[in-house]
């Protein structure tokens, strides 16, 4: 939720022909959406959102729909996604927004119905032939769990076990990665591309360092990461 003034004008930036009514609804949208905290925490996740690696791996019939003049995201940007999608439509719409007034919907939604049809008359929607695609594997596990578990106890170890295994499906959640099997205090999971294993691997050290001493009664994490290509 931002400052009333500075949250108007930027909804105005990007809805620049937006009706009055439109902006305010808007607004409203925006003060009762989320808290502060949260707008803040969303922000932060989207300015860490990196698509590159996976746009090879799209395979079904795509649309990248971009105005010429949109205030908040260059038209480059546009060009750029829809050139590394394999066989996407790329249309540029003439305007300045980036978030289409009431008025006009309809030649986004034009072009959203041509593709459709275009795809279904192509019978892109019958699923291809599975590609190779890349992929990210992690794998962590607890240090020298033996000892940990001689030192703490039956007892202790499992609730070290499930605090750890908590934490760790926290992280794989927010990078957006799979939890693929557990073995004991071992994960083994599955990410779209290095980036987001790396800030996750990273991530899930450095809650286990700042929780070890109380939470994890000093226990250590460690991990690895592999990056394989595969159907």
């Amino acid at each position: 939720m931002l400052e009333p003034r500075y949250q108007d004008r930027s909804v105005r930036s990007g809805w620049p022909n937006a009706s009055e009514a439109e902006i305010a609804a808007m607004d409203q949208h925006y003060r009762y959406a989320a808290t502060p905290a949260a707008e803040t925490a969303l922000r932060t996740m989207n300015m860490g959102i990196d698509v590159r690696d996976a746009l090879q791996a799209i395979s079904v019939p795509t649309l990248v729909l971009h105005y010429v003049d949109d205030p908040w995201v260059d038209v480059e940007q546009g060009r750029y996604i829809a050139g590394r999608i394999p066989g996407s439509t790329y249309v540029e719409l003439p305007g300045n927004c980036h978030i289409p007034a009431f008025a006009e919907v309809d030649t986004v939604a034009n072009e959203l119905e041509r593709s459709l049809r275009d795809a279904w008359n192509a019978d892109g929607w019958i699923e291809p032939e599975p590609d190779r695609v890349l992929a990210t594997i992690l794998f962590t596990d607890i240090v020298d769990s033996t000892a940990d578990l001689s030192r703490l106890g039956d007892a202790d170890w499992r609730t070290i076990v499930e605090r750890h295994h908590a934490l760790v499906r926290r992280q794989l959640s927010r990078h957006r990665g799979r939890e693929l099997d557990t073995a004991g205090d071992g994960f083994f999971a599955a990410f779209d591309g290095p980036a987001r294993g790396i800030r996750c691997a990273s991530a899930i050290s450095q809650d286990v360092a700042e929780r070890g001493a109380h939470e994890l009664k000093g226990v250590a994490g460690e991990w690895h990461l592999f990056t394989v290509t595969g159907a």
